[in-house]
């Protein structure tokens, strides 16, 4: 008796994922067009930023600020 439960609870979800397939599909964004340009730019941005960053940890270190480890320094170096 399981087994025909089993089955029919099969079935069923066969028939609801079928039924859900057949309707129509979601509608999809056209993905926006990205210029080389301004990739180029946010890339260049991106590693300006990091390596102000850690130049600004580096001297903090070697003036000798309680916040900043050296641990912290070299992984921000390495990043930039």
């Amino acid at each position: 008796m399981t087994a025909i439960t089993n089955i029919d609870q099969i079935l069923a979800q066969m028939r609801v994922m079928s039924a859900q397939a057949a309707s129509a599909p979601a509608s999809i964004e056209e993905p926006t067009e990205a210029k080389f340009g301004d990739l180029l730019t946010q890339s260049i941005n991106q590693v300006n930023e990091a390596q102000q960053s850690a130049g600004e940890l580096k001297q903090a270190f070697e003036l000798g600020s309680e916040d900043v480890n050296l641990a912290e320094v070299m992984v921000a170096i390495q990043k930039s």
